[in-house]
């Protein structure tokens, strides 16, 4: 494997990982809060390391940010608990996010983001 590609890779899973510290931020803004939708916070400084914002930023689908958009989808109230269950359920019978396919992720949370 070549370092670029590593280095790719690598600021991909970075970029997960930001996302899903500001999916925690916003949820413990919301509970602290005592429910009430949260202000936008200021964009964090940009680092060396960012990648440019004309360059497109894959988004990469994990179960983890896949369970971060269920959540939101339920706290918003723009899905409902037993209509998002019966949507996952679509995928093989699944019961939860964790028992759907590998494969089928990305197609699941194209599903689910489009509902936001």
């Amino acid at each position: 494997m070549s370092i670029e590609r590593e280095i790719k890779e690598l600021r991909e899973e970075m970029a997960a990982l930001r996302a899903v510290l500001e999916a925690v931020q916003r949820d413990a803004a919301f509970y602290r809060d005592g429910g009430e939708s949260v202000a936008e916070q200021e964009e964090p400084a940009e680092d060396a390391d960012s990648v440019p914002e004309d360059t497109p930023k894959p988004e990469v689908v994990t179960r983890e940010n896949l369970s971060q958009l269920c959540l939101s989808l339920i706290r918003s109230k723009k899905v409902g608990k037993k209509e998002l269950l019966d949507i996952v359920a679509e995928y093989d019978g699944a019961q939860s996010v964790k028992q759907v396919e590998e494969a089928k992720l990305p197609e699941l949370f194209a599903r689910l983001k489009g509902m936001e």
